[in-house]
């Protein structure tokens, strides 16, 4: 089955992070459960889907690197 190019099918938890852009922080983006997946949302726009991933909880700020 092909997966779209926003989605994420290997993330780990304390391994990987998200740059999600210079003029974006986390406070911005909508994280939500969805099923067995976790979507990140900037205004209410699907940026990624991460499979596997069905806990909100998993993914907090500590998983979005910070710009210098």
């Amino acid at each position: 089955m092909p997966y779209a190019d926003n989605e994420i099918l290997d993330y780990t938890d304390g391994i990987n992070e998200f740059l999600p852009g210079s003029t974006v922080t986390f406070d911005q983006l909508t994280v939500e459960a969805s099923g067995n997946s976790t979507e990140i949302k900037l205004d209410n726009e699907l940026l990624v889907t991460v499979m596997g991933v069905g806990r909100r909880s998993l993914l907090d700020s500590s998983d979005f690197a910070a710009l210098p």
